[in-house]
């Protein structure tokens, strides 16, 4: 299977109007697969109990909650490394640096390498019209 791929337009960056128009590769999402749908494939082709999985699932998700909300790193090895940051006002002293000025707190996500090469390794058609 490959990543369907179409025809975006998108105008000229600053010009008022959008100026001459000009295209790019856009991905034609095939659809979302939900947690459940997750849970009754890891179900369906293995030993563990989808209750199980929900559970390891559920425990998972909090103790990221718990490490990240401290600001440690989590890496879990098959699927990558969660990392909080934050983002922050500037100012000219660094004495000033205090916790007003944070915005916000954001989590992000580095893929696992094999991961990104299943993404490098993708290929690629275009979509027809329908």
């Amino acid at each position: 299977m490959s990543v369907l791929y179409t025809a975006h337009k998108v105008g000229q960056p600053g010009v008022k109007g959008g100026g001459i128009p000009l295209y790019r590769a856009g991905i034609v999402y095939r659809g979302t697969i939900t947690y459940k749908q997750l849970i009754k494939q890891i179900e369906s082709s293995s030993l563990v109990d989808g209750a199980d999985v929900v559970a390891v699932v559920y425990h998972l998700r909090r103790l990221l909650e718990h490490y990240l909300s401290y600001g440690y790193i989590v890496m879990l090895d098959e699927f990558g490394t969660f990392l909080p940051y934050i983002q922050s006002r500037t100012c000219q002293d660094p004495h000033q640096v205090n916790e007003s000025l944070i915005k916000r707190m954001k989590i992000g996500f580095r893929p696992c390498p094999q991961l990104e090469r299943a993404m490098f390794n993708a290929s690629f058609t275009k979509a027809r019209k329908k």
